[in-house]
């Protein structure tokens, strides 16, 4: 299950990003002063052959997303090829979180 990593460091001038992880995903999502979600990053297949759907406000899918948070993403360019097992294991995944 994603837990969030509390020690994110942030870009001076970035919007605020919060990361959150487990053993097969990693999560960053960036948020405007109101809370807003501006953009966000799943990485997943952190075992295999890593990959990432990302997607930000003012660029869409497929944004380039190197230096938005203190871990650098693996995927400079960010592919937005998700797949039917990325999408097949999020939903699995999603009935082990806790509200």
């Amino acid at each position: 299950m994603l837990e969030e990593v509390e020690s994110v460091k942030q870009q001076p001038g970035e919007n605020f990003c919060r990361w959150f992880s487990d053993e097969y995903f990693d999560l960053y999502v960036w948020t405007d002063p109101s809370g807003t979600i501006t953009g966000f990053q799943l990485c997943y297949d952190k075992p295999g052959k890593e990959r990432a759907f990302t997607w930000f406000s003012d660029s869409g899918p497929g944004a380039n997303c190197e230096g938005r948070c203190e871990k650098p993403p693996v995927l400079f360019g960010c592919s937005f090829l998700f797949g039917v097992q990325g999408v097949n294991f999020i939903h699995a995944e999603s009935s082990r979180t806790t509200a």
